[in-house]
């Protein structure tokens, strides 16, 4: 028989299902809740401890010198190093956390000093510090300036080479003798010596540095004077000159029309003339392609003139 006031099966299902659902619900997003509030605290914890606990701030840089001379610093390098450290990070934070410490920047800073020929750097977690391996450039020329008696020296890109008056080496050296420019202070007193071992040659001589003679009045800040002096570098260091076993003594560089003329005085007193308006490749083969042909012996030679590109001249001794 059927009753008015019995609830039908299918309701009761419903709602018990609706309850199955909504109680399931409250429990996912009471999880949610949990592991978000975990993550959170979790996250709130790394950051402190990576940034603000002291655990990953800098507390020491370690230099290692790959060779002498010591042209620059140990202080010099750590300066750079904290000068990077004070710069801002995202408006309020520092680099002095290794986290936010920029390599690259510090190892750009290296490129820019005409002293360093390379620089490693690394980040060192367990004992949060900043390893730093250098090693110079060795002198490869010596150059004295029209008008200056100073002997000053280049690297092998041209480029000026100017000790640290801080280094110990040369320190009580500069102090006697007196005077506050440091160009000045650094005559004499660079702590290496003027010879250098040249391995290539089958004797293993040592022979003393060439002489670069600039004659043109140009800064030495120029990069079209740092571009000659390279590319002479280069050129008496070539292959071509050590395999005929010539030895270049100095080199005297004057200006020539908006250009440069050099003249390359070898120690067997012959010389060489070229032009920096020629390419320096065609002038070092021409260099080859004469001495090949022209003199097994030299001792009659008074110079090759290379400044005509493929049109060369020779003259020899009365």
């Amino acid at each position: 028989m059927y009753n008015k006031y019995q609830k039908p099966f299918i309701h009761t299902s419903r709602k018990k299902a609706s309850r199955d659902y909504f109680a399931k619900k409250k429990k996912l997003k009471t999880k949610f809740l949990v592991i978000l509030t975990l993550g959170m605290l979790l996250s709130g914890s790394a950051i402190y401890v990576l940034l603000f606990s002291g655990l990953t701030k800098i507390k020491n840089v370690e230099i290692v010198f790959d060779q002498n001379p010591r042209l620059i610093s140990e202080n010099e390098v750590k300066n750079m190093v904290y000068n990077l450290m004070n710069e801002k990070y995202l408006y309020f934070l520092t680099r002095t956390n290794l986290i936010f410490f920029s390599k690259e920047r510090l190892m750009k800073l290296a490129d820019q000093d005409s002293r360093i020929n390379s620089m490693v750097v690394s980040k060192k977690w367990i004992t949060a510090s900043i390893g730093i391996k250098i090693t110079e450039f060795l002198p490869i020329a010596k150059l004295k300036i029209l008008g200056d008696n100073t002997i000053y020296y280049l690297n092998p890109n041209g480029q000026l080479i100017i000790p640290s008056l801080k280094n110990e080496i040369i320190e009580d050296r500069a102090t006697e003798n007196g005077g506050d420019n440091q160009l000045n202070n650094t005559k004499d007193t660079l702590p290496f010596t003027t010879l250098v071992m040249v391995e290539d040659r089958d004797d293993n001589e040592e022979i003393a540095l060439p002489m670069f003679y600039d004659n043109t009045s140009t800064s030495l800040n120029n990069p079209k004077i740092i571009k000659l002096f390279k590319n002479l570098i280069d050129f008496i260091n070539n292959d071509i000159l050590i395999d005929h076993g010539i030895i270049v003594s100095n080199i005297e560089i004057d200006p020539s029309g908006g250009m440069y003329e050099v003249k390359i005085n070898t120690l067997e007193g012959w010389y060489i003339l070229i032009h920096s308006q020629v390419e320096f490749d065609k002038q070092i083969n021409s260099l080859d392609l004469v001495l090949e042909k022209k003199f097994d012996n030299r001792e009659v030679l008074k110079y090759i003139d290379l400044r005509f590109g493929e049109k060369i001249f020779y003259k020899l001794n009365n």
